[in-house]
């Protein structure tokens, strides 16, 4: 019995004592490895977890793409990036819509008619004036293109301020032009 006693006092001791260190794998290093020549790998100006900004300046959209043909890389990810910049768009006009609605009601700012002209005017934005930055690296016979795309906050507003019906709306576009 007195061993027994001594035998569950050293066990408890010995289990209590040890260390908690977290145990690293084989598998958990080579995913780091990855991530860390991922980030080597894309332009310093690329963050994956950034799709769309902006700044007082300018909007951008960013985006990657891979692909066997350097041509069809590019395409997809310019394709790709001119969305995520039409998103961030977007996103600045329901915000300075929303901020209206919130101000002065329902109407005419929160109809259905407002919104669904507010979306086609983003839409239909002309972004043949947008600057595409781009990266190109190849990597086991695969093409990564890396593309910014950026266009100015002051162009963005005057093109939507013109096609937007509503004068009080696009007077606060303008507003916002430039922060």
């Amino acid at each position: 019995m007195k061993y027994l006693f001594l035998l569950i006092i050293s066990g408890l001791l010995f289990t209590n004592c040890t260390s908690t260190e977290t145990v690293t794998t084989d598998e958990d290093i080579e995913v780091e490895d990855e991530e860390a020549e991922k980030d080597r790998f894309a332009p310093e100006w690329y963050n994956e977890e950034v799709k769309s900004a902006t700044d007082s300046l300018t909007f951008s959209g960013y985006s990657y793409a891979i692909a066997d043909g350097e041509d069809r890389a590019l395409e997809q990810s310019e394709r790709s990036a001119l969305s995520n910049l039409r998103f961030e768009i977007d996103r600045f006009v329901e915000s300075v819509r929303t901020d209206l609605e919130e101000d002065n009601g329902s109407e005419p700012f929160g109809s259905q008619q407002l919104i669904m002209n507010v979306r086609n005017a983003v839409r239909n934005l002309d972004l043949s004036e947008t600057e595409i930055d781009y990266d190109i690296q190849q990597e086991n016979g695969f093409h990564h293109v890396f593309i910014k795309a950026e266009i100015s906050r002051e162009k963005v507003v005057d093109i939507l301020s013109e096609v937007i019906s509503n004068p009080t709306l696009s007077a606060s576009l303008e507003d916002e032009r430039v922060l």
